[in-house]
């Protein structure tokens, strides 16, 4: 499910087509996939999404100006209230 999604919401786009079109914001980034990926909008939270970039980043397949705005990181827990 989550490749057809992916084929799906890349369309004719590469993945290095994806991250240019963030234009180094990695917030833009996770909104893009967030708000294109039913797998990454997890509500609220956008937390797969937000992983997703700081995940680009740590590979060095992206540059993101605005890394530390992203909220989730990948402890794999949201802190709880």
């Amino acid at each position: 499910q989550a490749l057809r999604e992916l084929g799906r919401f890349l369309g004719d786009r590469s993945a290095d087509d994806l991250v240019a079109g963030a234009a180094g914001s990695a917030e833009r980034f996770a909104e893009s996939l967030a708000t294109g990926m039913t797998l990454f909008c997890d509500e609220g939270y956008f937390k797969r999404a937000q992983i997703a970039a700081a995940d680009q980043a740590i590979a060095g397949s992206a540059k993101f100006t605005d890394l530390a705005q992203l909220t989730a990181f990948a402890d794999n827990l949201v802190p709880h209230v």
